[in-house]
């Protein structure tokens, strides 16, 4: 399997990551405050801190949010620059 096909089963799973409504408006929450925490999250999107975290968990993995501990608070934002594409969306989403 060369570079190519990799990077298009990747996009593929950040695609089809964002066609969920709610990790979508994660996205978009985030667009907006660029840091916050599970609970703010949670709280904006209207779901369940667990539910939140499962999502912000698969959003981790694909490498579209990157977080960071304070204390007991884990702080979630945009893996800016990870993607060339994910990039360019949230440009058009701005």
């Amino acid at each position: 399997m060369g570079v190519y096909d990799v990077r298009m089963k990747t996009y593929d799973k950040i695609f089809r990551a964002l066609g969920n409504p709610k990790r979508f408006g994660i996205i978009l929450y985030l667009l907006k405050k660029h840091e916050a925490t599970v609970e703010e999250i949670a709280g904006a999107i209207k779901l369940s801190h667990t539910s939140t975290s499962k999502h912000l968990v698969l959003l981790d993995k694909l490498d579209v949010v990157v977080f960071r501990r304070e204390s007991r608070y884990i702080f979630y934002r945009l893996n800016i620059g990870e993607h060339h594409f994910l990039d360019a969306l949230l440009k058009l989403l701005k």
